[in-house]
């Protein structure tokens, strides 16, 4: 029996402005759906709400603190919006999660 309910899916981020990590380049992030632990763990080793963000989207897309930190402040805020996109209900989060998505080159064409 397949199971066709919806649920939290990882959110593809593109970066504006790739940075390195660990040597490689990197032009998207992939943010998986947080657990409440994850906020907890953040929580805990925060010494302010920014950083307890930091230190939470670093661990949803398996990058460091470094790294979220040197993101271009427009990809931060991108990284933010994806995490917001989990803080809705399932329905609403397959949508928003879809304005991350790249749009097929029908739609992108006729845009033009």
């Amino acid at each position: 029996m397949t199971d066709n309910t919806p649920k939290y899916q990882p959110i593809p981020i593109p970066l504006e402005s790739p940075r390195d990590l660990d040597g490689k380049p990197v032009s998207e992030l992939t943010m998986r759906p947080p657990t409440t632990s994850d906020v907890v763990v953040a929580q805990s080793k925060a010494d302010n709400p920014i950083q307890k963000d930091v230190l939470l989207y670093a661990n949803l897309t398996d990058t460091s603190e470094n790294f979220i930190q040197s993101l271009a402040f427009y990809d931060f805020k991108q990284v933010e919006k994806a995490f917001d996109a989990f803080m809705c209900p399932v329905s609403k989060h397959v949508d928003r999660r879809a304005l991350f998505l790249p749009k097929p080159l029908a739609d992108t064409a006729s845009e033009n």
